[in-house]
């Protein structure tokens, strides 16, 4: 039997940092769904700006995923579509269609673990997304937040 300690690690704070140097204006933070939740209400307290969450169903008949939220008013204000993980994008593409339709101004995807695999960009591009942000859990060229501070603080902490 092996007894290890493990820490949960939150590189939230890392991207909201992040996403401050941007500039953005009026940013408001979207949670794709329930599951992003507390990461949407902690980056949205570090940014000082408010939050939402869609809630995501899947038709019994066609399979197809429908994402519902609250009615916001979000005309000219950028959205931050906030995830653990973007795989293939869809999830993220079904929340930027329905903020394009609402006039939103500059679309942001950002997340912590950037998998972007197969046509994952495109089609968040090609729904509105402006630009995609992950941090450097997965090397690529969206890697824009290192999680080597959290890595080595915590490392400090235990050893």
């Amino acid at each position: 039997t092996f007894t290890l300690q493990t820490v949960n690690l939150s590189a939230m704070p890392l991207l909201a940092e992040y996403l401050k140097t941007l500039k953005l204006t009026e940013p408001y933070v979207l949670a794709p769904d329930r599951g992003a939740v507390t990461h949407a209400q902690l980056v949205s307290s570090i940014l000082k700006t408010d939050y939402a969450y869609f809630e995501k169903h899947r038709d019994r008949v066609t399979g197809e995923v429908v994402t519902d939220y609250k009615d916001i008013d979000i005309g000219g204000r950028d959205v931050i579509i906030l995830d653990d993980i973007i795989s293939t994008g869809s999830t993220i593409a079904n929340v930027a269609r329905v903020m394009r339709s609402k006039n939103a101004g500059k679309i942001f995807a950002a997340c912590t673990h950037g998998l972007i695999i197969g046509e994952a960009e495109k089609t968040m591009r090609e729904s509105g997304v402006t630009d995609i942000i992950s941090t450097d859990t997965v090397p690529s060229r969206f890697s824009k937040v290192s999680v080597s501070t959290i890595i080595s603080e915590a490392l400090r902490k235990i050893l």
